[in-house]
């Protein structure tokens, strides 16, 4: 049986397969949209997991947060030539 974090991982990843660049605001309230509630941290530190791998890179973008108003980075799944 796979471990909690290795299935929120894996969510996150199907999550940047299906919908493309997202902010960490955006990827929390698609992921609880499409699993459940989730620590906002826990969704954050898999992204990370995701970047340190490989796998997500920094867009260069960044978009409006609807909670704080601030500019947030756009993640993306890094091309697989790039990998």
């Amino acid at each position: 049986m796979a471990s909690v974090r290795s299935t929120v991982r894996d969510r996150v990843e199907r999550l940047f397969n299906i919908s493309g660049g997202m902010t960490d605001e955006e990827l929390c309230r698609r992921y609880e949209q499409l699993y459940g509630p989730v620590t906002h941290s826990t969704v954050r530190t898999r992204r990370k997991e995701l970047i340190v791998e490989g796998i997500l890179e920094d867009s260069g973008e960044t978009r409006e947060t609807n909670f704080t108003g601030n500019q947030a980075r756009v993640w993306i799944q890094k091309s697989t030539e790039a990998r």
